[in-house]
């Protein structure tokens, strides 16, 4: 099993900016589709963005963006960071915002149906997907409200839970994966951005 990360898994850049919101942008906080859109058209390449709080948006991305051009009159303030994936081994605090979902069979040869994760499935639900990239020490969630969209005649409904948790890197390579597609369903709509930090906070 590859223990360390080489390029361009752990090589490329990454940053990670965090907005704080003007009150003109309360439409986009409700519409997680227009924020989608908004995201989108501004960010030059692939990106996970989450709002783990009212007026306040976090965003993955790889090249930088002059977010008070990019989003006159949206954000008021933004700080960004470059991170890098921490080595195997390395005591880490993490946090996602994630769409936990389950299939329900529909007989054979059908598709399942997609339904959201009761709470008492919360945390298994995310262990599962970071095994093999954290070893969970400490692991918290919390319902966040519903994330709601709406385009034409589309809706899009996404359950979100704040996990928050210690640990140490199981395999380097393995978590920068993670952090680089997500986890999940939703990411489009503010779902499955990992944000690790190493050491515990």
């Amino acid at each position: 099993m590859t223990q360390a990360c080489s390029p361009p898994s752990c090589g490329a850049k990454t940053l990670i900016t965090t907005c704080q919101l003007s009150c003109r942008a309360r439409r986009l906080e409700r519409d997680s589709q227009a924020m989608h859109r908004t995201l989108k058209h501004v960010i030059p390449g692939p990106h996970l963005w989450g709002v783990p709080e009212h007026g306040v948006l976090v965003v993955q991305h790889q090249e930088p963006v002059h977010w008070p051009t990019a989003m006159p009159g949206v954000v008021d303030h933004s700080h960004t960071v470059e991170v890098t994936t921490p080595i195997t081994g390395a005591p880490i605090t993490w946090a996602i915002i994630a769409n936990p979902t389950r299939a329900i069979a529909q007989g054979m040869g059908k598709r399942g149906k997609r339904v959201a994760v009761t709470p008492d499935g919360w945390k298994r639900w995310i262990g599962d997907r970071l095994e093999g990239a954290i070893n969970i020490r400490d692991l918290d969630a919390a319902g966040l409200p519903v994330a709601r969209g709406k385009r034409h005649e589309m809706r899009t409904t996404h359950h979100r839970v704040l996990y928050t948790g210690t640990g140490t890197v199981a395999n380097q390579a393995r978590l920068a994966e993670l952090q680089a597609t997500g986890i999940g369903r939703g990411k489009a709509y503010g779902c499955g951005l990992l944000i690790v930090q190493e050491g515990i906070v």
